[in-house]
Formats: C-alpha cells, sequence, structure tokens
C-alpha cells in the first residue's frame, strides 16, 4: 500500500449510503455521499468505510491521503473524480482534485496531494 508523508486536514462527517474507503466524495448541504458524476469537485477522500446508518465519515479534505485508482496510472498526473470516487486521470474542462504521487494499478492504492480547484487546466 502507497505510503503517506507530509501533514493532512481531517475532519469527521455525516454520510449517506455506503462509502468505500480511500475514494473522493461530495457534499450537499448536510451530507457527504460518493458523487458518481466524472469530473465534479469533491470535499475530500474517506478514510475509513462506514456503512448506511453507521457512524460519520473520516476524510482527508486538504493535503496528503491515499487514493484508490480506477485505471492504471503513474506518478506525477493531475487527478479528478472518475465516477463512484475513483481517481482517474484530469481531463481539460474538468474539476481537478490534485496530484498523484505514487502510481497504481486499477482498483489499487496509490498515494496523491490532495488540493482540489474549481478551475481546470
Amino acid at each position: 500500500m502507497a505510503e503517506v508523508r507530509g501533514g493532512f486536514l481531517k475532519a469527521t462527517y455525516p454520510h449517506t449510503g455506503n462509502l468505500s474507503q480511500f475514494r473522493f466524495v461530495a457534499h450537499d448541504d448536510t451530507l457527504v455521499y460518493h458523487n458518481t458524476t466524472s469530473g465534479t469537485l469533491v470535499m475530500g477522500v474517506t478514510q475509513n468505510h462506514p456503512n448506511h446508518g453507521e457512524g460519520a465519515a473520516t476524510l482527508v479534505s486538504l493535503g496528503h491521503t491515499r487514493i484508490t485508482v480506477g485505471a492504471s496510472l503513474g506518478g506525477g498526473i493531475a487527478l479528478m473524480n472518475g465516477g463512484t470516487g475513483f481517481g482517474t486521470l484530469a481531463a481539460s474542462g474538468q474539476a481537478v482534485a490534485g496530484f498523484l504521487i505514487t502510481g497504481a494499478n486499477s482498483g489499487l492504492v496509490g498515494e496523491m496531494i490532495f488540493n482540489p480547484a474549481r478551475a481546470s487546466f
């Protein structure tokens, strides 16, 4: 599993649905959830895997974290939400979620710096 180095900002939030660990989540006015729309702005990366009705979701909302990637990716690329919370290669015109430091094969965990941006590259 990818090493996580450096600092991060972590907090807990109420959630809806079953959340998977190390995936991007979005936030409405009260709850966090897995956003199924690719390239949309996300709030953080889950650090636990609470099921619906079980406790709070712990998120890293800024800084170093692990992320599950949706395709085999090398380090040194910009990431976006690929749908259902997987990290994928950021595309032009999409919201960037951060920077992948260590790559991983599809479905496995890499290390990233979560630093979301409304503007895309």
